[in-house]
């Protein structure tokens, strides 16, 4: 049964339960009832709210509870609006309601309510609609006016004279309802010549919404869609003439309204007829979006929602400065303290403790500071605060209004105090609040003391406990030294931190490093790294075999690239989302691209399959036949296994008026049918997925020969609609939206939680739809249709549907020859036939994968879970292998008495279930298993083996570059360490205290830690390099990384390049970093590396003036993995290893045969071999590996005695 959910809301007018449930991603009301009260008769009138009312208030709320009890509602949020909120005796009212109801009443202040209507309708609104428009909305008390240019919010006004509000003022007084319309008319003439000098002329559209509308659009016979009616304006005028010459009663009789309803519409009536004269458009918007459709889409869809509240306040910032700019203020002069606010803001996330709303908080108090200016200069300060906390902002709340208009009173320097009732009137959580931030602004303020641009650059890190800000110019600043002493204490005060500004006298660069062309798409760019698989498939130097798993991998990566990134763009497109991406595409803009790069992709895939691929499969005696190609003898094999195997599996799905389009499995493969029965033109076949596809044929000659299982199906599929004439077949396949929507914040259970969403994972909405090139148009148009999905997404095959069938083509062809040689893992030289604990007692021991073999690790579990001398063993799992061997492991040292805990994180995408299982396997024989944290993955890679000799406890680590998996080990380069220096050790422990109880996140001996501290040890090793640069000192970074993504390393990295850092990254994947743009990233190359391994392992090496560092670690440079995992860095500081990975990235930069060059246009180019020793860095490390073992053992041999005969 679907979550049913319910909104209780007490307007002014009438008391309303709505109930809903999701339905596709709209909210489906199941139920409305409403019950007509006077509050807002009584709150304008009285001012009061009398008892009686009240009374009956509860009485109606206990009717929709029992209602709400019998639809099985899991949720009710009950709000009220204008007339609880301006009753004298509110208080009261929602005592009395509270205690005889049990329900709390959330009274919305003015903006909460009008910004949750606004920002809904918003994200279902075109751009082009808002891009000149009048945006009203009709209350019963209020009226809230918003003026659009060039899609940008200009202005905002909220006036009191709701038609209810108007009524309660006039209608007892008047007689005739031409005096009632006259009256009214004159009432409202001041408000609307307040608006005139302000409201452009001829805005195009006008847009409105209101509890009022659908009465409006049934009196104008508006037509009407799902998120909007449109009205034409004659229409309107026609019937607004009628109505102020008729009077209420004639026009209650004529329309079939109650008249006290009409009395109440026609103050917006008129209203609306004035408003009308902005703007040209000859047909108007109504919005059918009421205040409880948005609270229910809120609560419904809470990840979608936060998508709209983060676009909507692209408009609270536009709302601001347009504020600004009407109070005289210069915008430059905003925009350059703004973004140094913004800077400083973003590096002490973790002394601040704020997140996205706050900086938009901060935002607008630079934005609004100085407006008091406007004024009287001399007592701006008090002036600004005063005007703020009277002002209409687009999206901001009463209680968030205060907490600006304080910080702008305190932006000028002035320390907080308790003596001041302005600050003194906030609670203590607020004070905290207006305190950081306002230090944070002033030193903001101080910078730009002079109002001139005179920095090219600033750049803020933190250091060694102190906020230092770089000023980047060759113009003296000691007019800003002043400011920033002065402007500094309240800074040192709220955080106990010294604040410093440094000017770089050398001038890098005057380019601005937020250029959106100094950045490539994400998305784009993780297309060019499988473009780069794909290549693997083309290259004829590769076995065919592997070929065909290459054109594999990248079938099987653009699904899980449809089923995630593609997801996301279009829930966030649905949601309205207006930001861009660091390249300056929106989300538009990035479907767009995304589209037009996939389908040239597909194309290229299958011109490999038909062209290159089978004509060699040919050419070595193995064929994938058609029916029409089979022997006598095949096709009587063929028939008689689709009679005993496949028959009995299949399952017909007739469509028609009785049975609907079926809910298909994502990535199932289907065959849509065609009947020439009228009235059941289609069904449906799913092509079974519990039997191979590659169905192998008997064969004379020795030549193997293979059918593909759909077109066993397709033959033979009129045996499942007997006396029913198929006209014809094809076969398609569907990819669904397959990110989990997990609510971490509200779910008791994660396990439970988690396991819910992935049995949703199945049922997602299409993304994407796969078709038969040769499907005919009915067939593509019924699919089209049934699905929703457009052009862009549907994608028609030149051939066999879903490549990753080729993954089992090695299993059907035993040929050896045609695959890749055998490279079995070598054995870990140090560790063969020794103790492994004594061993790592002589020294760090590292290990590469799979050149080394990865049994190193799992004895390294297996022999702590019976060595009596252990007694705990901590380990994080991320994605382990179906039947490991370190699972295996840990039940057997629980089983044994060890004390095991394990963190398992269940939210590893696509392997949840896997690990959910293992998860309760674990806690079964006795482990201790922490299910991850809320709102971060652990992606760290921990063992820690406590152990008990003779000279106390010893603990001993292994920290890895890739996840416990013996099966992927054999496919991924990845790097590990063993140690027990104590340094090392204590840190891990510390950081499983943190992981599994309440310890707070320490100051780390050796490693860095995500979330907490390791993007600001990057930013700082980075930072480094750039000033021994700057300062003629040896200077280097080497990066090797999965992806590059994160815009703040990206910048650093940029900065660097600028002062002389020479910069080699190896990435494999992603690349948002443009190399050799002249000026910027002329000493950055950027190499990426394909071949038979994925290259996995993550190495970051740092010149550091010939003191080189090195850390291997289990994070890349992107955002996800420095703010939202839990990751490690750990350093490599024995000098023999330290030389032996500087060898590992040496070789790899030198790879000439799978190394792919990046352009500074976001694409590759295979490296000119001319000249060149060609070198395949994968095959070298195996070389090299082996030998080193073939010289470890030669030396051990030296040193055993062998006696000579006769001694």
């Amino acid at each position: 049964m679907k979550k049913q959910i319910a909104v209780i809301e007490l307007a002014s007018n009438e008391l309303r339960l709505k109930i809903g449930e999701k339905s596709d991603m709209k909210v489906k009301t199941v139920d409305s009832l409403s019950y007509p009260v006077t509050l807002g008769r009584e709150s304008f009138h009285n001012g009061k709210i009398s008892f009686e009312t009240i009374e009956k208030i509860c009485q109606v709320i206990k009717g929709f509870l029992n209602t709400a009890s019998e639809y099985g509602v899991s949720e009710i949020r009950a709000i009220a609006t204008t007339a609880i909120r301006e009753a004298k005796n509110k208080d009261y009212i929602l005592d009395q309601i509270k205690v005889k109801t049990g329900v709390d009443i959330e009274v919305l202040d003015e903006n909460s309510e009008k910004t949750t209507v606004n920002r809904h309708i918003m994200s279902v609104l075109s751009a082009e609609k808002r891009n000149s428009a009048l945006f009203v909305q009709l209350g019963s008390g209020n009226i809230n006016i918003y003026v659009m240019e060039n899609s940008k919010m200009v202005d905002t006004y909220s006036l009191k004279i709701g038609g209810l509000r108007i009524n309660e003022l006039f209608e007892e007084s008047l007689d005739s309802p031409k005096d009632y319309v006259q009256v009214i008319r004159e009432y409202l003439t001041p408000f609307f010549e307040t608006l005139s000098d302000a409201i452009p002329e001829k805005l195009s559209q006008c847009i409105v919404s209101g509890n009022e509308i659908q009465t409006i659009a049934s009196m104008c016979n508006a037509t009407n869609s799902l998120d909007f009616s449109i009205m034409e304006r004659t229409a309107f005028t026609k019937m607004y003439k009628k109505a102020k010459e008729k009077g209420t009663e004639a026009i209650s009789m004529e329309y079939d309204i109650p008249q006290e309803e009409v009395e109440v519409l026609l103050p917006s009536l008129i209203v609306l007829n004035r408003l009308l004269k902005y703007t040209v458009n000859d047909s108007i918007l109504l919005s059918n979006v009421l205040l409880s459709d948005a609270v229910m889409f809120e609560m419904l869809f809470p990840k979608e929602a936060s998508f709209v509240v983060k676009a909507y306040e692209e408009f609270t910032l536009q709302s601001a400065t347009s504020i600004a700019e009407r109070f005289g203020r210069d915008l430059n002069h905003i925009s350059r303290v703004s973004s140094v606010a913004l800077e400083i803001y973003d590096k002490m996330k973790k002394l601040h403790g704020y997140k996205l709303r706050e900086r938009t908080l901060l935002q607008v108090s630079a934005i609004l500071q100085d407006i008091g200016k406007y004024v009287n200069v001399k007592n701006h300060a008090l002036l600004s605060y005063n005007t703020i906390t009277n002002l209409d902002i687009v999206g901001i709340n009463d209680h968030e209004r205060l907490i600006i208009a304080t910080v702008c009173y305190y932006h000028n320097g002035n320390i907080p105090s308790m003596d001041s009732p302005i600050y003194n009137q906030l609670s203590q959580e607020d004070r905290v609040m207006v305190s950081k931030l306002a230090a944070i602004l002033q030193i903001s303020n101080a910078i730009n003391t002079s109002h001139s641009p005179k920095f090219e650059q600033v750049n803020v890190n933190m250091k060694n406990g102190k906020l230092n800000i770089y000023l980047t110019t060759l113009k003296n600043i000691n007019l800003e030294k002043w400011a920033f002493i002065a402007k500094s204490k309240l800074f040192r005060e709220v955080y106990g931190l010294n604040a410093t500004i440094i000017k770089r006298g050398v001038l890098m660069n005057t380019i601005n490093l937020d250029n959106p062309e100094l950045y490539n798409n994400r998305e784009l760019s993780w297309l060019e790294f499988n473009e780069r698989v794909l290549e693997e498939a083309f290259d004829k130097t590769n076995p065919i075999i592997e070929r065909f798993k290459f054109l594999a991998i990248t079938s099987s990566n653009l699904d899980e690239f449809f089923m995630v990134r593609v997801s996301g763009l279009i829930d966030r497109k649905i949601a309205g989302s207006v930001s861009k991406d660091p390249a300056g595409l929106s989300v538009k803009q990035q479907l767009s691209a995304i589209s037009a790069r996939v389908h040239e992709m597909a194309q290229k895939q299958y011109n490999c399959l038909n062209r290159s691929l089978l004509p060699f499969l040919d050419s070595e005696k193995i064929n994938i036949l058609t029916y029409k190609e089979l022997s006598k003898a095949q096709k009587t094999f063929v028939k008689d296994y689709y009679d005993t195997t496949v028959f009995p599996i299949l399952t017909p799905m007739a469509i028609d008026q009785s049975r609907p389009f079926p809910l298909l499995a994502n990535k199932s493969l289907n065959i849509i049918v065609e009947t020439t029965e009228k009235n059941k033109n289609f069904a449906l076949v799913q092509v079974p997925n519990v039997i191979p596809r590659l169905v192998k044929l008997p064969s004379e000659d020795g030549t193997t020969q293979i059918i593909m299982l759909e077109d066993i199906v397709k033959e033979y599929i009129k045996t499942l609609f007997v006396d029913f004439p198929i006209s014809n077949a094809y076969c398609f396949r569907i990819t669904r939206n397959s990110d989990l929507d997990i609510d971490e914040d509200d779910s008791h259970d994660l396990l439970e939680e988690i396991e819910e969403s992935i049995k949703q994972r199945i049922w997602g909405e299409p993304v994407r739809l796969e078709v038969e090139k040769g499907i005919n148009e009915k067939c593509y148009k019924f699919l089209k249709n049934q699905l929703k999905l457009d052009e862009e997404y549907i994608y028609k095959a030149n051939g066999i549907l879903d490549l990753t069938v080729f993954f089992a083509l090695g299993g059907v062809v035993d040929r050896p020859e045609l695959c890749d040689a055998p490279m079995p893992p070598l054995p870990v030289p140090e560790f063969v036939d020794k103790d492994m604990y004594e061993v790592i007692k002589q020294g760090d021991v590292l290990v590469h994968h799979p050149y080394q073999s990865f049994d190193c690790v799992v004895n390294f579990v297996k022999n702590s879970a019976v060595d009596p001398k252990v007694l705990a063993i901590k380990q994080t799992l991320y994605r382990v292998s179906g039947n490991s061997p370190i699972i295996k492991a840990l039940i057997d040292a629980a089983e044994n008495g060890k004390q095991v805990t394990v963190l398992v994180e269940l939210k590893a995408r696509f392997d949840e279930e896997n690990n959910i299982n293992w998860a309760k396997k674990l806690e079964k024989a006795g482990c201790h298993v922490i299910y991850g944290l809320v709102g971060l993955k652990t992606h760290c890679k921990l063992c820690l083996v406590v152990r008990q000799e003779e000279v106390g406890i010893v603990r001993y680590v292994h920290l890895g570059t890739g996840n416990y998996n013996d099966k992927t080990a054999k496919l991924y380069t990845d790097m590990g360490m063993f140690t027990c220096r104590e340094s090392i050790a204590s840190d891990v422990s510390s950081l499983f205290n943190v992981l599994t109880g309440y310890s707070k996140a320490r100051n780390w001996n050796k490693i860095a830690v995500a979330p907490t501290d390791l993007r600001s040890m990057f930013l700082q090793r980075i930072e480094r390099e750039t000033e021994n640069a700057l300062a003629g000192k040896p200077s280097k970074i080497t990066a090797k990384v999965n992806s590059l993504v994160d815009k703040d390393i990206i910048k650093a990295l940029y900065r660097a390049s600028q002062a002389g850092v020479k910069i080699d990254l190896i990435v494999r994947g992603i690349c948002c970093l443009k190399p050799n743009i002249a000026g910027i990233s002329d000493n950055i190359n950027v190499i990426s590396i394909v071949g038979r391994f994925l290259e996995h392992s993550r190495i970051y090496y740092f010149q550091n003036d010939d003191s080189p560092k090195i850390y291997l670690a289990s994070a890349d440079w992107m955002p996800r993995n420095l703010d939202r995992r839990v990751e490690v860095a750990f350093p490599v500081d024995n000098p023999d290893l330290k030389k032996r990975i500087v060898k590992i990235l040496d070789i790899t930069l030198n790879d000439t045969i799978k190394a792919r060059v990046a352009q500074n246009d976001g694409t590759y180019r295979r490296k000119d071999k001319r000249g060149k020793e060609l070198i395949s860095s994968q095959m070298e490390f195996y070389k090299m590996e082996k030998m080193r073992n073939d010289s470890f053992f030669a030396e051990s041999k030296k040193d055993v005695f062998i006696p000579n005969k006769g001694e």
